[in-house]
């Protein structure tokens, strides 16, 4: 019997364990083979104030973001897909401009590479970012529309036939989703930020994220992933990730802001749900489910 198979599709080292990592720890914790892909190098950032040793046995910030990501991803208990294309930036970044970026890269040549993963993981469930990655970063933008691209073309043995002179067949997986954020949820966050003098147009440690732009409504939300006992999975593999503050530190202060704390108490009370939307096939009635498996025939 074959066993059941999920394959995360993420633009940067961070975003499987920042993300949806209670609920990869869990199918991973439940038997399912879990994959994890991981596009670029990540190293548009900068290193969080708190990794005084970032670079300290790195040559540079993308080699220390891959040993991270092989941390991460151990923890959770998947294996790591790591495809190494140049990290693009924030949108209006001058890291957009290098040839190299992600961003710049024909979409064609990215779903290529995901189509022949597909072919030969086979996964019963393929997720990844939404169409607006989120919040509008310009790789996970890249990564939604190359993935579902090579989810769309996986299945036909007319596209990028390469592969299968190699014995790779075609596979057409169950189920694609996307991870997503709840509208409601993003406005509290935006009444909390003005109610503590905070511009929830340039919000995050870099001030480039608009939260006024975020979230799903309730009616394209389609799972609530129970993850909270897997809480602890997700927080030592976002431990990982220490050049992008996934220590737990402050930035190099020794106290939060009124507004970070109650910025984080928020986000522990919702941690303990996962949302997706369900993409393909399109999704029947209103009723919110748990278990993104449900359905699925066991082969």
């Amino acid at each position: 019997m074959k066993k059941r198979t999920l394959l995360g599709v993420f633009a940067h080292p961070d975003d499987e364990s920042f993300g949806p990592g209670g609920t990869l720890a869990r199918y991973a914790a439940e038997g399912i083979e879990l994959h994890i892909c991981t596009l670029t190098d990540g190293a548009a950032g900068t290193a969080d104030a708190d990794c005084w040793d970032c670079l300290k046995d790195d040559t540079d910030l993308a080699d220390r973001r891959l040993h991270e990501l092989q941390c991460a991803v151990k923890v959770l208990g998947g294996t790591l897909h790591y495809m190494g294309y140049r990290d693009s930036g924030m949108e209006g970044n001058e890291s957009n401009l290098h040839p190299d970026a992600f961003i710049n890269q024909p979409l064609d040549a990215v779903a290529a590479r995901l189509t022949r993963l597909i072919r030969e993981l086979r996964p019963d469930v393929i997720l990844t970012h939404d169409e607006t990655g989120g919040y509008f970063h310009p790789d996970h933008i890249h990564t939604h529309k190359a993935t579902l691209m090579a989810f769309q073309a996986a299945g036909d043995p007319t596209r990028y036939p390469d592969p299968l002179a190699e014995g790779v067949g075609p596979f057409s997986p169950p189920r694609f989703y996307c991870t997503v954020m709840s509208r409601s949820r993003i406005r509290t966050y935006v009444w909390l930020a003005r109610l503590t003098g905070q511009d929830p147009t340039r919000y995050g440690r870099n001030k480039d994220v608009d939260l006024t732009r975020l979230g799903k409504p309730s009616n394209q939300i389609h799972f609530h992933v129970n993850v909270q006992p897997y809480l602890e999975v997700k927080r030592q593999a976002s431990a990982c990730h220490r050049s992008q503050g996934g220590g737990g530190g402050l930035g190099g202060r020794t106290r939060l802001s009124l507004g970070e704390r109650l910025s984080r108490w928020l986000r522990q009370r919702a941690g303990n749900w996962d949302m997706f939307q369900q993409l393909y096939p399109p999704p029947t009635g209103r009723r919110l489910r748990n278990d993104l498996f449900e359905g699925i025939p066991q082969e």
